[in-house]
């Protein structure tokens, strides 16, 4: 089994398999989900960016560019609204002029100081082309939040070396203030 925490990439032995069955922090038998343990391994991280998107088809876009030979797999994608319908999109492949400004991916382990390569940013340059992979309608009633989680439906597991473009378009009159939250671990060979 490849150590995933050593940047060697060494085998582990017997004893160290035996010592990773027990939480460093807590030091109780490690029985808890995938994600949490990912967590707990410092592989787990968040990024989010809000915004104001402007009346009858303003957007946001956010770009998620994952380097060659890391496999992040994104299992929190939530968006958030203060008011009525947006379309969000989501196309695999694209180009971009310029990538955007830096969103800062924060490890979820606080005690670790591993950091992202994955690198997420917003308001790119020219974003062309892609294949569009998801489509939702994030709707708003009345005076209630619309709210979009992915979540419950299951994990993107992103391909290498591509770059993956989130549009959230603005169907409403209004303008509206809009967050994005993404969580997603990275798995790389």
């Amino acid at each position: 089994m490849v150590d995933r925490r050593n940047t060697n990439r060494r085998w582990k032995s017997i004893e160290d398999l035996q010592k990773d069955c027990f939480d460093p922090y807590t030091s109780s038998y490690t029985v808890i989900s995938e994600n949490h343990r990912m967590i707990h391994d410092g592989m787990f991280f968040k990024a989010q960016h809000r915004e104001t998107i402007t009346s009858s088809g303003g957007t946001m876009q956010v770009v998620v560019a994952v380097p060659a030979l890391t496999f992040p797999h994104m299992q929190i994608l939530e968006i958030t609204t203060d008011g009525r319908p947006l379309d969000y999109i989501m196309t695999e492949g694209i180009s971009t002029v310029a990538d955007g400004t830096a969103v800062t991916s924060f490890n979820r382990n606080r005690n670790a100081n591993t950091t992202a390569s994955t690198v997420v940013t917003h308001t790119p340059t020219t974003p062309t082309g892609g294949t569009q992979i998801d489509e939702h309608l994030i709707p708003g009633i009345g005076n209630k939040i619309g709210i979009f989680d992915e979540t419950v439906q299951g994990e993107w597991v992103l391909a290498p070396d591509t770059k993956y473009l989130i549009e959230i378009t603005n169907n409403d009159t209004s303008n509206h203030d809009v967050e994005i939250r993404l969580g997603y671990y990275e798995v790389g060979i």
